[in-house]
C-alpha cells in the first residue's frame, strides 16, 4: 500500500491481482478527530483546507480487503497499485506479479477486496497508525526481525458500526519464515466467525485475509466493542506488533454513493472513487467519516462469449452448451471474498480492482480472436441488509492480450 490512508476497504477489493495490496510507507502519523461517542452527538468537523484535503486524499487511497483468495484457491496475492493509490481491491485470480501486498496488492481497500480470485475485496483505511514504524514491542528486537507490514484492515482504528454488522478484518505480512508467526485477534463485545462464535480466533502464518467480526445485535453503544490483533512469535509467545480497534455506534447511515470515475474502459487495475451522502441538512462535512461500509460480490461469470464462439470439436467434446457452462470449464465463477471499507473526511471510499482469471484456455479455443468479458456484480452496504450501492465490474481481455476494467 502506498500511503496509508483512512479509506478502510479500498479499502478491497476486488481483488483478483490486487488481492487485496500494499507495503504502506504513508504520511507521518496524524491527529483525527475523534468519531462521536456511542450514543452522542457527532463531533464539531475539523475545518477542512485544501492541503488537508489533499492529505486525506492520499491516505484514503489504502486498500480495503476484500479479495477472492478465500473462494478461489488459485489466487495468487496482489501485485500493488499505482504509487500513492491504495484503494480496496479486488483481486481476483491475481498471478505471482506482486506478494503484495495487494490485497491491495494493489496496495490493497480496500477494499478488500481485495477480490483476488474475483474482484475483492481491496477496503482503504482512515488516518490511523498505519504507517508507523515496523517495531517489535519490546526493546532488542531488530527491525529487522519484524515481519514486514503489507496491509492491515480496517484502516481505521476507531470506525463506527452498526449492532448485527458483520466487520471483516485482514493483517498482511512477509516474512522468510511465516510458520514462525502466528496471528491472533481477540475481541470484547463480539464474536468471531459466526454470532455466535467464539471471542478469540489464531491464524498460523503471517497472512489473514478475511476474518468476520460480528457486532452484537443488541447493541446500543453505550457498552465497549473491541478488537485487538497480535502478531505473535509462536516459539515463545512474544508479541511483535498489537493493533486495537475501538468501534463507536453509526448515529445514522448514508444513502446514497456516486462513482467518480468514468464508466468507460479503464486500465486494468485500477482505483475507484465514491462520495458517500447525501450531504446532511444540520451540521458540515464530513458527515459520514469514520463509518464501516461492507462490500459483498455474487458470481463472475463470462457475459459475451457463446458456444458458437468455440471451436464445434471443442464444444461437443465437452458439452458447452451455454454461457454458464463456458465459464464453469473455463474456471471463472468465484464470488470473491468481500471486505469492509470505511469513509475518510472527504465523505469517499476507494475501491481497487486488479487481477483476472486466467482464460488463455478459452483463447485458444475461439475460432477466431474476440473480447472476453468477465462480469462480477457487487454491491455496498452501510445499514446492515440495504443496499447502499450496486455495480457491475467487467474485466475486458483484449485481443492483444491486455486487459481492461469497467465498472458501472
Amino acid at each position: 500500500m502506498t500511503p496509508n490512508t483512512k479509506s478502510h476497504r479500498a479499502q478491497k477489493r476486488d481483488g483478483r491481482e490486487e488481492s487485496k495490496q500494499p507495503v504502506v510507507n504513508g504520511p507521518a502519523k496524524r491527529t483525527r478527530a475523534k468519531g462521536p461517542k456511542p450514543g452522542g452527538q457527532a463531533p464539531t468537523p475539523v475545518q477542512m483546507t485544501p492541503e488537508r484535503a489533499e492529505a486525506r486524499r492520499q491516505r484514503s487511497a489504502q486498500v480495503s480487503a476484500g479479495f477472492d483468495m478465500a473462494v478461489r484457491p488459485d489466487l495468487r496475492p496482489p501485485t500493488s497499485p499505482p504509487a500513492g493509490q491504495q484503494a480496496a481491491t479486488d483481486l481476483r485470480n491475481a498471478p505471482v506479479e506482486s506478494a503484495e501486498s495487494s490485497v491491495e496488492a494493489p496496495t490493497m481497500s480496500g477494499s478488500m477486496g481485495i477480490e483476488s480470485t474475483g474482484d475483492k475485496q481491496q477496503t482503504v483505511g482512515q488516518d490511523s497508525q498505519q504507517n508507523r514504524p515496523k517495531t517489535s514491542e519490546s526493546e532488542g528486537d531488530q527491525v529487522s526481525n519484524v515481519p514486514a507490514e503489507q496491509y492491515i484492515i480496517p484502516f481505521d482504528r476507531a470506525p463506527l458500526a452498526a449492532r448485527g454488522e458483520r466487520i471483516i478484518f485482514g493483517a498482511v505480512f512477509t516474512d522468510p519464515n511465516p510458520d514462525d508467526y502466528e496471528i491472533r485477534y481477540t475481541a470484547v463485545g463480539g464474536t468471531f466467525n459466526s454470532r455466535s462464535g467464539a471471542a478469540t480466533v489464531t491464524h498460523q502464518g503471517v497472512a489473514v485475509y478475511n476474518q468476520d467480526f460480528f457486532i452484537p445485535s443488541g447493541w446500543t453503544g453505550n457498552s465497549t466493542v473491541r478488537v485487538t490483533m497480535q502478531l505473535r512469535r509462536r516459539a515463545d509467545n512474544h508479541v511483535m506488533r498489537t493493533e486495537t480497534w475501538n468501534f463507536g455506534n453509526k448515529p445514522y447511515y448514508p444513502t446514497k454513493m456516486a462513482q467518480v470515475e468514468s464508466t468507460g474502459e479503464r486500465d486494468l487495475p485500477a482505483v475507484y472513487s465514491y462520495d458517500i451522502g447525501p450531504a446532511r441538512k444540520t451540521g458540515t462535512a464530513p458527515f459520514y467519516e469514520h463509518q464501516t461500509i461492507l462490500e459483498k460480490f455474487q458470481v463472475e461469470r463470462i457475459s459475451n462469449i457463446k458456444p458458437e464462439d468455440i471451436k464445434p470439436e471443442f464444444v461437443k467434446q465437452h458439452g458447452l452448451t451455454s454461457k454458464g457452462a463456458i465459464s464453469a470449464h473455463f474456471g471463472v465463477g468465484g464470488s470473491g471474498q468481500n471486505g469492509t471499507f470505511t469513509v475518510d473526511a472527504l465523505d469517499r471510499i476507494y475501491d481497487q480492482h486488479g487481477g483476472h482469471a486466467d482464460v488463455s484456455g478459452l483463447v485458444a479455443q475461439l475460432k477466431k480472436p474476440k473480447e472476453i468479458w468477465l462480469d462480477l456484480p457487487q454491491t455496498y452496504e452501510s445499514q446492515p441488509g440495504v443496499q447502499l450501492g450496486k455495480y457491475t465490474v467487467r474485466r475486458i481481455r483484449k485481443t492483444d492480450g491486455s486487459w481492461k476494467v469497467k465498472k458501472w
